[in-house]
């Protein structure tokens, strides 16, 4: 069976660089296959694709600032993998602002 998705909820907005992926467990499934892009149809710009996974969460870590994300999962174990979940998206926080630099007026000049 498919693989719901718990955490961040679909199209959540101001979500952290570094999330934590949650789904919810699958009867039969000895392992996890997620991937997560800048595409919804995950043909480029994948960030990660792990197949690897046996549990129910993956910690991410340096994704980009202000930045739509889209992630789905499916689950395998012997007899194969099933299909992917509905693909869920989340956006990332804005950046800080860049340091203020001041360029006038500039300070006086004292003669002694």
């Amino acid at each position: 069976s498919a693989v719901v998705l718990s955490v961040p909820e679909d199209n959540a907005t101001n979500q952290g660089i570094s999330p934590t992926l949650r789904w919810l467990s699958t009867a039969d499934a000895t392992s996890y296959w997620l991937q997560l892009g800048t595409s919804s149809t995950f043909a480029s710009g994948v960030v990660i694709s792990d197949s690897t996974l046996t549990g129910t969460t993956k910690s991410v870590n340096g994704l980009s600032n202000n930045t739509k994300y889209y992630w789905h999962v499916r689950a395998k174990n012997s007899s194969g993998a099933g299909g992917f979940s509905p693909v869920w998206s989340f956006t990332t926080v804005e950046g800080t602002p860049a340091t203020v630099a001041l360029s006038v007026p500039r300070a006086a000049s004292r003669s002694v």
